[in-house]
């Protein structure tokens, strides 16, 4: 077998390692009364670089199921319905890595069909244009999303009337992806990876709602707005976690315990292709730590720390950055290169992107497992086609959770990088999750 073949065989058999006997961390592809995208990217410097695109799709019918029945309890309150009657809104807001508000917005929808949320102006300028010329800009558009996006950021989707703080009146499904055409997240252009859209259900909020919300998430009501309730004015959420469809950052007691999550990295067998780690917290904590434990394919390991302060965390395996001067101005171009990189570079993306102003960036190591090199000892064998990260890291049980009522939430997934020449894409799955323990 060529190099070449071994690479993609390796590269596919990453992306599946661990899949018998062990739950993912998330549920996608279901109607939910909310949506999160836990990802979104975007480059202001060249429109059209890196776009982000997720399809809002309102199914006529929706009957019932076991998952369904959690991820909408309001609007299936009766049994399997036919959605016809309810204000054709998405209210969406998004925000950048940091939980800051970037901004918000309306997608009007219809039953049985799809809108459009995009960070690429032009396709909402095409849009605009269409409707212009054909004279249909009384008819719902097709396209939505923000005049000013960030690099980096999230996006939480209500229904306009889960937005005004009352219970939602639709579900809806959401399904998205990152395209690249810069080059600067993978050498193929243009690359294209999945967004895992996670869905919550989204009940009627406490009344009063306060600024910083009233209560904190559930399962039966996943986001918590801060506006007055039932005025016809949709309010920003304060507070909201995927309970059902991501990874439960608690388990509803008192303990102190710990969060396990599992994903694959590509070892000298597979080119040394580019494994990008996704983190989705429900909140920020500028002291949260993931300590790690890097198995290669011959079952040993060596371990290390990476810190995981954002909402937003994207961690680069085999790629090198760096260094970046102080005062380095923040651009995607700062990441290009250092790709499929033997060194075993280790890349905080967004700080990369956005390099410290007084100490600029320079990228770390993952430590070295004892089969990663390609002889160890001597040996002369080629090394090893791959390992995976084993992730530790401690629930969230700030607030104390009320007992038999898990509060948060969070979002892991992995894009691992075709390293074929002329394969523009990334296989994007969610992380194993091992539970609490």
């Amino acid at each position: 077998m060529t190099k070449t073949k071994l690479a993609t065989a390796a590269a596919v058999s990453l992306a599946l390692a661990g899949a018998s006997g062990v739950a993912t961390a998330e549920i996608t592809g279901i109607p939910a009364e909310a949506q999160l995208g836990p990802m979104v990217l975007h480059d202001p410097a060249v429109p059209g670089n890196i776009e982000t695109y997720i399809a809002l799709t309102v199914p006529n019918n929706v009957g019932t199921d076991t998952v369904l029945n959690l991820a909408a309890p309001n609007v299936l309150a009766n049994g399997a319905v036919q959605q016809t009657n309810f204000d054709p809104r998405i209210h969406w807001v998004l925000y950048d890595e940091n939980s800051k508000k970037v901004q918000d917005g309306i997608c009007e929808v219809s039953p049985g069909d799809t809108v459009m949320w995009t960070t690429d102006v032009a396709v909402q300028a095409v849009q605009l244009q269409q409707q212009t010329t054909l004279g249909t800009i009384d008819k719902p558009a097709s396209v939505c999303g923000p005049s000013n996006p960030k690099r980096f950021g999230y996006v939480v989707f209500q229904t306009f009337t889960g937005a005004d703080g009352l219970a939602a009146d639709f579900a809806f499904w959401a399904d998205g992806a990152i395209v690249d055409n810069s080059g600067f997240l993978t050498a193929n252009v243009p690359a294209l990876g999945a967004i895992p859209m996670l869905g919550m259900a989204d009940g009627a909020d406490p009344a009063p709602a306060s600024a910083t919300g009233n209560g904190d998430p559930t399962i039966a009501n996943s986001v918590i707005n801060n506006g007055v309730i039932g005025n016809g004015v949709a309010s920003d959420p304060v507070k909201y976690a995927p309970i059902l469809a991501g990874v439960r950052m608690n388990d509803s007691d008192a303990a102190q315990e710990y969060v396990y999550l599992e994903s694959p990295i590509q070892g000298i067998l597979a080119g040394f292709g580019q494994s990008l780690h996704v983190f989705w917290f429900d909140r920020n904590d500028p002291n949260r730590i993931a300590s790690v434990d890097l198995w290669d394919d011959q079952e040993e390991f060596c371990s290390f720390n990476i810190p995981v302060p954002r909402e937003l965390n994207l961690w680069m395996y085999n790629k090198q950055v760096g260094p970046l001067a102080p005062n380095t101005p923040a651009a995607w171009a700062n990441v290009a290169g250092g790709f499929n990189d033997p060194n075993r570079g280790l890349t905080d993306v967004i700080a990369a992107v956005q390099p410290d102003f007084l100490f600029g960036y320079n990228s770390g190591n993952y430590c070295l497992p004892a089969f990663w090199n390609a002889n160890p000892n001597g040996f002369g064998f080629p090394g090893a086609i791959g390992g995976y990260a084993n992730y530790e890291l401690a629930e969230i049980n700030d607030p104390q959770p009320v007992l038999g009522l898990v509060n948060s939430a969070a979002a892991a997934f992995t894009w691992q990088e075709s390293v074929v020449v002329g394969a523009a894409s990334w296989s994007s799955h969610a992380m194993n999750d091992l539970g609490k323990m």
